[in-house]
């Protein structure tokens, strides 16, 4: 039997009480890997407050947070907070959310771990008000990927109105390891009723081939219409027969409701004409994105693929995951033989003024392509709108896009061409020209590290800063002006090792950096009361059949 997740809060003593149940819970849940019934305690939910509620700010994951009063005249006077003391086992691969409650003086930063651990820290001080141990995180000795152990790699998700966070976990059991889906609630870390749930348990229901020693989850978790989608892929090394796949759970009975899979499946819904395909992962941190009433998500290389089988692409679904929409580039048989994946940067939304069409989807590939596409008419196995070659170098990682008059940035982790390498950033500019959209290199910066940015803003479209760390590079946070891209900050050296595609949080007048083992914030001259908080935007639907 694995051992049942634990929960701990050094300051707080409401979790006592709570202590004997929610483990009694845990343990049944886990004698058979599968939802347990709901215990007697039903929380009510918690209203809405301030809240990061996704990664990179949104369920757009554009990147962008408001910070009154920062501008590029004064971001110099950044200063790292020393009185901030965050800790907790495990690297940090997962993006810090941030969530208040309802009369709070201020709210709290919220860190999972590849430890299989679950922190909430107060976002002034770093004071820990309650941490949950969900479980054993897997050993991976000996096989593909470059994490290990493995526990949460995807940024979980918040429901702010019911102050609950969903985490897909992966543990160690008797049987091997196992993805698992938790919901907690915000207030003392205690497990929702009927959490956890064994997704290859209720993928297999639905006809879906799920091995979990193959399937990764590295792609930040969604939420929509009362469902968390959750997108997996394979391993680094691309071992196994492992898939792209996208499974729905329902936060109000949880289970598995519905799921879309690439290649070859035994009854679930599929991206095409499979002939027995395999791969085609959702594997970039910022893979799956929303609109608000769509789901949006890119794929890599299929292996074994006679016809197009749902990898190279770009999708649009419905809630409840039904045959999407996409676009395929025609050599798609050439990227999957190069394993040039369409799927190393997450698909960014842009809404471009003045352009017609206008409501755009931009994805980055492997190839060094930018593929400009009309996100509400996606073309099939047709060209893009617009294509351009915008780096020699394998595009990977998370974009932050944001407005300045009519011009709609595009800032990607990689340098584009003609600039300065090895490492660096690059800031595409989409505007309109002649009815339509056009696409030009707009700056690019130096940058020794590969953390994905994210943007501040003193006021919407003025004085957009550019935030990154120079991860398993220099070990620095950096600042650039999102006009130009000149250099406008650099920290000195952190103390703990950021890794690769980490990204940044911003709230409450602090930046925070996520590393091994711990949360470095920094003080933001701001003159606002509060900046960074996104309260979330959700339209209902239902997911399932």
């Amino acid at each position: 039997m694995t051992p049942a997740p634990t929960s701990a809060a050094p300051t707080s003593a409401c979790l006592a009480s709570t202590y004997l149940a929610r483990a009694a819970l845990l343990a049944a849940a886990w004698l058979g890997l599968a939802a347990a019934p709901a215990p007697a305690r039903t929380p009510p939910p918690a209203r809405a407050g301030d809240a990061v509620t996704d990664f990179h700010g949104t369920p757009r994951h554009d990147g962008v947070f408001p910070v009154a009063g920062l501008s590029p005249a004064n971001v110099a006077d950044t200063r790292p907070d020393p009185s901030f003391d965050a800790t907790l086992p495990g690297l940090l691969n997962a993006q810090p959310l941030y969530w208040r409650a309802p009369g709070a003086s201020h709210g709290m930063v919220i860190a999972a771990s590849e430890a299989n651990v679950v922190a909430a820290f107060d976002a002034v001080t770093g004071r820990t008000l309650w941490q949950s141990r969900l479980g054993p995180p897997a050993r991976r000795d000996g096989l593909c990927g470059n994490i290990n152990p493995v526990g949460i790699t995807g940024t979980p998700v918040i429901d702010a109105r019911r102050g609950r966070l969903y985490a897909d976990a992966v543990l160690a059991t008797a049987g091997g390891q196992r993805h698992v889906l938790f919901g907690l609630d915000l207030r003392d870390g205690a497990v929702l009723p009927g959490f956890p749930v064994a997704l290859g348990a209720g993928l297999a229901k639905l006809g879906v081939r799920f091995d979990d020693g193959l399937q990764e989850n590295r792609t930040a978790l969604q939420r929509l219409g009362g469902h968390v989608f959750i997108a997996f892929g394979g391993y680094v090394g691309d071992c196994g027969p492992y898939h792209g796949i996208i499974a729905a759970v329902s936060t109000t009975k949880p289970r598995v409701t519905a799921a879309w899979t690439t290649g070859e499946t035994t009854g679930g819904t599929t991206g095409g004409t499979t002939g027995g395909a395999t791969k085609g992962g959702i594997w970039s941190p910022g893979a799956l994105v929303s609109d608000g009433r769509f789901l949006y998500v890119v794929t890599g290389n299929t292996e074994g693929a006679a016809d197009w089988a749902g990898g190279e692409a770009v999708l649009r679904f419905t809630p409840d995951l039904a045959r999407p929409d996409y676009f395929v580039p025609e050599n798609w048989r050439d990227l999957d033989a190069t394993d040039l994946d369409i799927g190393g940067v997450n698909p960014t939304l842009i809404d471009l003024p003045g352009s017609h069409p206008g409501s755009l989807v931009l994805a980055l590939g492997k190839d060094g392509k930018a593929y400009v596409l009309d996100r509400d008419h996606l073309p099939g196995l047709a060209p893009a709108l617009l294509t351009r070659k915008v780096s020699d170098t394998e595009l990977r990682g998370s974009t932050a896009t944001y407005g300045v008059g009519p011009t709609r940035y595009v800032v990607m982790p990689d340098p584009g061409r003609n600039c300065p390498g090895p490492g660096g950033l690059t800031a595409l500019a989409l505007t309109a020209s002649h009815g339509g959209p056009a696409l030009r290199q707009a700056w690019c910066a130096r940058l020794r590290g590969f953390g994905s940015p994210i943007v501040t803003e003193g006021a919407p479209g003025r004085s957009p800063i550019i935030w990154a760390t120079g991860a398993e590079g220099d070990e620095r946070l950096h600042a650039f002006d999102g006009v130009t891209g000149k250099p406008l900050y650099q920290s000195a050296p952190l103390a703990a090792r950021v890794p690769h595609f980490s990204t940044l949080l911003v709230a409450e007048g602090r930046l925070y950096v996520p590393a091994d083992g711990r949360i470095f914030a920094f003080r933001l001259p701001g003159t606002g009361p509060r900046v960074g908080q996104r309260v979330e935007h959700r339209v209902g639907s239902r997911v399932g059949p």
